[in-house]
């Protein structure tokens, strides 16, 4: 996990708490994509507004694969893997603001806001 904290914050600099209660709701804790104990990517969630409202909701927070690894689906995967654990933790939607609304999209992610330069989708998630 720290490795990924690691990769994150020297991507985006500062990056929000990576689980625990945000926005008066929980956030569940990062996905790790590893193998063979090596750290290949991961998937990490904030709480914000849902658009259009003002209640918080759970939002893709950073997806982050090492270079030598893209292109394989590991992101695809932890996407996956993100809607599946917000649904073990009842949740009815998440959100991600992206510039790559495309990979979303291909795995049932709806358009909320955009295009432009980067795009809001949601995952409605069956529990």
């Amino acid at each position: 996990m720290k490795q990924f904290r690691e990769w994150v914050d020297a991507q985006w600099d500062e990056v929000d708490p990576f689980s625990g209660v945000a926005g008066g709701i929980f956030v569940p804790p990062p996905i790790l994509a590893i193998d063979d104990q090596k750290l290949l990517g991961g998937l990490a969630f904030t709480s914000s507004s849902i658009p259009g409202g003002e209640e918080a909701g759970v939002w893709v927070n950073a997806l982050l694969v090492a270079t030598e690894y893209r292109r394989i689906g590991i992101a695809s995967e932890l996407i996956k893997a993100a809607v599946v654990e917000a649904g073990q933790f009842k949740l009815k939607e998440l959100f991600v603001y992206t510039d790559v609304p495309e990979l979303y999209q291909k795995l049932s992610w709806l358009v909320v806001d955009g295009p432009g330069e980067s795009t809001v989708l949601k995952r409605i998630v069956i529990n």
